[in-house]
Order: structure tokens, then sequence, then C-alpha cells
């Protein structure tokens, strides 16, 4: 795909395709945790953006939803309390 959205496709759609053949460019849009769980399912774009339409951060998701990361209970900013997970 050259990076345009087809006509039969949903935005959603278009962005898992180019996952598959360049999740690189999906990592630089959502970071590279958030891509994952996009592309994993765990998460979609609507979840990604706060109610003023601002993307939120993977701390913000998982604030909302504790157990996004499989994790459960409270949020620690600290990487090496998360097993190593960079919250972008």
């Amino acid at each position: 795909m050259n990076g345009e959205l087809p006509e039969s496709m949903t935005a959603d759609q278009w962005l898992k395709s180019q996952y598959k053949s360049n999740p690189q460019m999906v990592e630089k849009v959502f970071g590279k945790n958030k891509a994952r769980l996009y592309a994993e399912g765990r998460l979609t774009s609507k979840q990604m953006i706060d109610q003023n339409g601002r993307p939120m951060t993977l701390a913000q998701l998982m604030e909302r939803d504790p157990a996004l990361l499989g994790f459960g209970g409270a949020v620690s900013p600290h990487p090496e309390a998360m097993g190593g997970v960079l919250l972008q």
C-alpha cells in the first residue's frame, strides 16, 4: 500500500493491514506498545483518543483499564515495576 486509504476500507482496516506490511509506520503513529496492542485487537483507535480528541498515553489507557496489559491493579509509572514495558 502507498499510504492512501482505499474507499473499500475503514481507517481501522487500513491501519491493521499497514501493521502487517509496515509495522514501523504504525508504531511511529501510535508508539510501539500501543501499536502492538492495537494489532492484537486489545485496543481500538477510538480507545486511544480522549473525549476531547487528544491521543492518550499508554499510562492513561492503563489507568482507564488496568487489565489492558494483563497486570490488573494499580498502574506504576516505573518501567522496571511493569516488567520493562515502556509507557508511550
